[in-house]
């Protein structure tokens, strides 16, 4: 597997922190670069990627890779990594494309995440 090069590091406590929180991956694909996606993500896995293919006539430069998780206010102020509110309560999101593939080389996975609350 090609190594990523990761802006973040990971530390076992954000890790185990999203397991326990039950994380949620995600990834919306627009045409143009569905089969890098694919390549990158069986290149990494040995699975077939599930993802969300966007319409053609969505503009997105790339693929956008999702980390959703829950947390109250605290739990997620406490985490080390950039994060946004999601208008659910207790709901919580990370944009950050290094950060997804980051998880991925430590285990976690697209077909065997929790559905989406």
């Amino acid at each position: 597997m090609r190594k990523r090069k990761i802006r973040q590091y990971i530390s076992e406590r954000t890790l185990e922190f999203l397991r326990t929180h039950g994380a949620h991956l995600e990834v919306e694909v627009p045409p143009h670069a569905e089969k890098a996606f694919i390549e990158e993500y069986q290149r990494a896995t040995g699975h077939e990627p599930q993802y969300t293919r966007l319409t053609d006539g969505v503009d997105k430069r790339w693929y956008e890779c999702r980390v959703y998780f829950k947390a109250t206010p605290f739990e997620a102020a406490a985490l080390l990594v950039n994060w946004t509110e999601t208008p659910q309560p207790g709901r919580y999101r990370i944009n950050d494309n290094d950060f997804f593939w980051a998880l991925v080389e430590k285990g976690f996975r697209l077909e065997n995440s929790p559905k989406r609350y």
